[in-house]
Order: structure tokens, then sequence, then C-alpha cells
């Protein structure tokens, strides 16, 4: 018969060897080490946004140097 000690010491080796890597791959994903496929648990942060800016023409209450900026900009 054949002996089966070195196929269940590689079968062993095998396991533990897929086993080290899933926990390092978890770690390293948790840690955000590597970048997660969806990022659409995590809350967007709100200085992302774009700040609304008045429009001057619209009759908004701006101080009148902001006027003469914008005039500036727009000739």
């Amino acid at each position: 018969m054949i002996d089966m000690h070195p196929v269940m010491v590689l079968v062993a080796f095998a396991i533990a060897a897929v086993t080290t890597y899933g926990l390092v791959l978890a770690a390293l994903t948790a840690t955000s080490v590597l970048p997660r496929e969806s990022r659409d648990d995590v809350p967007d942060d709100p200085r992302d946004e774009p700040v609304p800016v008045p429009d001057v023409d619209a009759g908004s209450p701006l101080p009148p140097w902001v006027s003469a900026r914008n005039d500036l900009i727009r000739h």
C-alpha cells in the first residue's frame, strides 16, 4: 500500500498557506492598505461638495468688492 504521510503533509501545508494568505489579505484590506472593490459603504466627505456661489445678477446681497471682482472676471 502507498504511504499517505507525505501527501497529508503537503495537504496540511497547502491549507496553512491558503489560510495565511486569506488572513493577511483580510488584514491589509481592513487597514485600507489595499483598495476595496466597493466604496459604497463609506459616507461621502462633505468637503468634496462644491460650495454654492450666489449669482450677483440675481440681486443677492453681496458686498460691492465682490460685484466689482465678478465684473472683472466676466470681462
